[in-house]
């Protein structure tokens, strides 16, 4: 199924991604959820696509992996 059409496969990707560029930058969820103001445990959920997250959230998880959000 597509991300297209399935927003849990959508989530499934976003927190793959973010897994990837967290790893590539050496920072584990504890220092990036510090970073942007939230729990690791949170962040843990968002990585795994059980939890949603609201666009603010995104952007700073973006601009903390030093990737562009646009």
């Amino acid at each position: 199924m597509s991300y297209r059409t399935n927003p849990s496969a959508l989530r499934l990707l976003i927190g793959r991604n973010m897994r990837i560029r967290r790893a590539e930058l050496d920072l584990s969820q504890e220092a990036l959820a510090h970073e942007i103001g939230t729990s690791a445990s949170n962040l843990s959920g968002i990585e795994r696509g059980k939890r949603n997250t609201t666009v603010d959230q995104l952007q700073k998880i973006a601009m903390a992996l030093k990737i562009d959000p646009v």
